[in-house]
């Protein structure tokens, strides 16, 4: 996933979920950011990414 989304906005974190659904359907894919969140994510961002997650992929 491109972790970089969350310095973005909510519409970027849904788009980003919306692209990693057809990698999920693939199986053995789990959407997560490889090693650190940048130091210019906003916490509330990645606080949407993860429960936005929950919800897309139950």
């Amino acid at each position: 996933m491109d972790k970089r989304v969350f310095a973005c906005n909510y519409a970027a974190i849904d788009a980003e979920i919306e692209r990693l659904k057809s990698l999920v359907a693939l199986g053995e894919y789990i959407p997560c950011p490889d090693h650190r969140i940048a130091p210019d994510a906003k916490w509330e961002n990645v606080q949407y990414y993860c429960d936005r997650m929950r919800q897309a992929f139950r």
